[in-house]
């Protein structure tokens, strides 16, 4: 269940355009329990705080739509946990770093950050709020997630480049002014290409080729 505190509601009842409410943080607890929230942890109005706060971090990503925020909360991967716990509880605060939203989340394990693998935490929360007056502040930092990392792994592995350059080449019946060879295998040569006697030579670039064979440049 989640649930808008009384001082969210207060702060909701309060904000304009030109003064919204912002939201920067998420919390994560373990309402107490070692292996989840102890039966008689529950969340109310009244509160200002998790029932036992075990993270806190900036807000990853939002999502407006008219009037519903979805806002992505991420655990990440390399965060610095020196004590594992269990999840249980979610919070929002605001850049005072009042509670405005509370919501249990489903059972979870976060285990100390030691080196291991460990995959990275996301929670998401969609709330019903008028989006021009609560702002959902990303802060301007990089957040690297496991996911984020591995594009950007994914994106290098294919951006091909070059590895190997030569100038002042010759061959049969031509000299190459330069030579360009890529990371995938493709071969950019040019320069000037002699030919028959009495004919013109032709300007490079001679030829490309290809991982697949020989391509006349045009």
């Amino acid at each position: 269940m989640t649930i808008i505190t009384k001082k969210g509601l207060e702060k909701i009842a309060g904000a304009t355009a030109d003064n919204p409410l912002k939201i920067t943080h998420f919390a994560l607890g373990d309402m107490s329990g070692d292996t989840g929230a102890e039966e008689d942890a529950t969340h109310n109005e009244d509160m200002e705080s998790l029932i036992n706060e075990k993270y806190r971090d900036v807000i990853s990503h939002k999502y407006s739509y008219t009037n519903n925020i979805t806002i992505e909360c991420v655990l990440r991967a390399t965060a610095p946990i020196t004590e594992g716990f269990y999840i249980r509880e979610m919070g929002l605060f605001d850049e005072d770093g009042d509670l405005i939203v509370i919501t249990e989340v489903p059972l979870q394990y976060r285990p100390i950050t030691d080196g291991n693998a460990i995959t990275e935490l996301q929670f998401n929360i969609t709330l019903q709020l008028d989006t021009a007056i609560v702002d959902i502040k990303i802060t301007e930092q990089t957040v690297a997630t496991a996911s984020s990392v591995n594009r950007i792994e994914e994106i290098l592995e294919n951006i091909d480049y070059v590895v190997e350059t030569k100038t002042g080449l010759t061959g049969t019946n031509m000299v190459y002014g330069w030579y360009r060879k890529y990371k995938s295998g493709w071969v950019e040569q040019g320069g000037e290409v002699s030919v028959a006697p009495g004919q013109e030579s032709i300007l490079f670039p001679a030829y490309i080729s290809t991982p697949l064979g020989r391509t006349q440049a045009t």
